[in-house]
């Protein structure tokens, strides 16, 4: 955030009409006036100012009476032209000079200085070179093998009419190869390090002589055969029951054995490869893969649990489908807790969520039965976010019929109430399930002001309320009594009228002699005052809250001793906290008292005055317009 001060103010002398600002009659110069970047503003005549553009690069401001302005761009005077000769005195202004003499040429001709540093070497003097290269293809050197070595500082020149000896230091490399031997020449064998193997050798070779391995095809007998299989020296082959001869027993690996004791095991029993025990398997031995019995099956005294509900006239039934079928109710598992009104089932029964102040946890069944779009109700288990999922006996239209029955067992409304679905739907999640209580102790509740005792309910009595067995009365204020014309009571409607002294109902005009208020707040502004006393830093006058209004314009009044200073200020801020004021008026009696600033500050913009000494009291007519 930042704020942005705009000066703007009028003093005597300043005149502003339409598009012109003057000074005590003189025009005043605006950025307007100027076009480019480098244009300057220069006076042409008297009370005259006129713009010079920028001039071309490299030219330089030149005085030209002559030209509009007295001065103009112009081309600098070229320099560095000489005849024959340039002279250079030194750093001892004496008798010796150093001059740079040219011959009269013939042509034009360029002498090119290289952009480095260091000393021009002469003709006629003695100097070394470093680091420069001779073109030899073009240059020619003299001189004798003797003056060129002696010339050489490490090393001497090697000549082919030479007939010394070679070192090895002459050889860069330090290799020999068949171009540096004549070839009529030998090496004798005492020459060569190390024993030297011929092809005329006979001698054994040992395992020093080798570099590497022998190559199977420098062998007379390189592999091996199996079973119709060549195997190399050095291969790898894979063998089978059939590459390996039974004679007249048959082989049997252990696996074979394994397997073939495995595959002899019928349906319901697994082998054991490792232990060879043979055991049942339950999930391949269900009952229903065994024949139909050909006589009585006895339990002895035994139960079969866990069965499903009933659906052909032949299935085997529950206790609890009976004792329904004999009521008339279709009895599902209870609940945890029940909804009291419609709930978003995307977010509102979550684990962790409350429910008639039970909190869910994940895999509680519930009873949804308020929701506005009824398709939505039914029995649910809580997941551990998002939206329930349907309990598993309730998600079916197969499963949902009038007369279902679910009990809810915990709840601040809903304990120990009984609810009974009403309705047959077709398709689960489209058409309408509706839940009516069907028993429970909860059936009634006391709303506010009432009291639940047994059957009963009981109306709350309190200060000015009195309930008797059939009525209730007011006791506590009756009438209302007043000054003639200032309050008036209607005992029919109950309509109070004030007034001070006057009328000031709807119908009425009143005329007052005077009225006081701290600020008057109007339809989309304020108008209002402030005050306080600034010190010589920014003291707080006034603030307001940027997310109720906009812009402000003040009029500051500022007193110390005999002085006065009035100044009329605009404040307002943009949707980044920047905040603009300008002061467009300024009036002062002797001297100046001190200055505005407005700055922003925690969602607020403070108007801020500095006095130019402590104690300046300052009062302030404020209007604020809302944002």
């Amino acid at each position: 955030m930042a704020t942005v001060t705009k000066d703007f103010r009028v003093k005597a002398g300043l005149v502003v009409e339409g598009s012109t600002a003057t000074v005590n009659g003189h025009d005043i110069l605006t950025e307007a006036l100027v076009d480019a970047k480098g244009d300057l503003l220069v006076a042409s005549a008297a009370d005259t100012v006129t713009r010079l553009a920028a001039g071309t690069n490299g030219y330089i401001l030149t005085a030209n009476s002559g030209a509009t302005n007295g001065i103009e761009w112009a081309a600098p005077v070229a320099v560095g032209v000489f005849d024959t000769s340039i002279s250079f005195e030194g750093a001892t202004a004496d008798a010796y000079e150093t001059t740079l003499q040219v011959e009269d040429p013939t042509g034009d001709r360029t002498i090119t200085l290289p952009n480095a540093t260091g000393q021009v070497v002469l003709r006629d003097t003695t100097d070394t070179l470093t680091n420069k290269t001779i073109n030899l293809s073009s240059n020619t050197f003299s001189g004798t093998t003797s003056e060129f070595n002696s010339a050489l500082s490490d090393a001497n020149f090697v000549t082919t009419g030479d007939t010394g000896t070679v070192t090895s230091t002459m050889i860069v490399d330090g290799t020999i190869v068949d171009a540096d031997i004549n070839a009529s020449a030998a090496i004798a064998a005492t020459k060569i390090s190390g024993t030297a193997i011929t092809a005329a050798d006979t001698a054994t070779v040992t395992n020093a002589m080798l570099a590497g391995s022998i190559a199977n095809n420098k062998l007379e007998n390189s592999s091996v055969t199996i079973n119709t299989n060549s195997l190399s020296l050095g291969g790898s082959l894979t063998l089978d029951t059939d590459d390996i001869s039974e004679g007249t027993n048959k082989y049997f690996s252990d696996e074979l054995a394994q397997d073939a004791v495995g595959n002899a095991v019928g349906n319901g029993l697994d082998y054991d490869d490792n232990s060879g025990a043979i055991s049942v398997d339950p999930s391949e031995f269900a009952l229903n893969a065994v024949g139909a019995p050909t006589g009585a099956v006895s339990m002895a005294t035994y139960k079969i649990t866990g069965l499903g509900t009933p659906t052909d006239a032949a299935d085997a039934a529950t206790k609890a489908y009976v004792d329904s079928v004999a009521e008339g109710l279709h009895i599902h598992e209870s609940v945890v807790a029940a909804t009291t009104t419609n709930v978003a089932l995307a977010t509102a029964l979550e684990n962790g969520d409350v429910l008639d102040g039970i909190t869910l946890a994940t895999g509680n069944r519930i009873l949804v039965k308020n929701q506005t779009t009824q398709s939505e109700n039914g029995i649910y288990t809580v997941n551990a976010s998002g939206q329930p999922s349907r309990a598993a006996d309730f998600d079916t239209a197969t499963e949902v019929d009038s007369g279902d029955f679910v009990f809810v067992y915990s709840g601040t409304a809903n304990a120990g109430t009984g609810w009974v679905q009403t309705n047959r739907p077709a398709t689960i999640g489209t058409d309408a399930i509706a839940f009516t209580q069907f028993s429970g102790a909860g059936t009634y509740i006391g709303g506010a002001g009432l009291t639940l005792d047994g059957t009963t309910f009981n109306v709350g009595a309190g200060t000015g309320i009195q309930v008797n067995a059939d009525t209730i009365e007011n006791t506590g204020v009756l009438s209302i009594t007043g000054t003639a014309n200032q309050i008036t009571a209607s005992g029919s409607t109950g309509a109070i009228t004030l007034s001070t002294p006057q009328d000031i109902h709807s119908t009425a005009t009143p005329t007052f002699s005077g009225v006081t208020v701290g600020s008057v707040t109007l339809t989309d502004a304020l108008l209002g005052t402030a005050a306080g006393t600034a010190s010589d830093s920014a003291t707080t006058i006034d603030s307001w809250s940027t997310s109720t209004y906009s812009s402000a314009k003040y009029i500051v009044q500022m007193k110390k001793a005999g002085d006065i200073e009035v100044i009329e200020v605009l404040v307002t801020v943009d949707g980044s906290n920047n905040v603009y004021l300008t002061e467009y008026a300024d009036v002062i009696s002797n001297a100046v008292l001190g200055t505005t600033n407005a700055v922003y500050s925690g969602g607020n913009v403070l108007l801020q005055v500095t006095g130019t000494t402590a104690d300046t009291v300052v009062k302030v007519s404020k209007t604020y317009i809302e944002a």
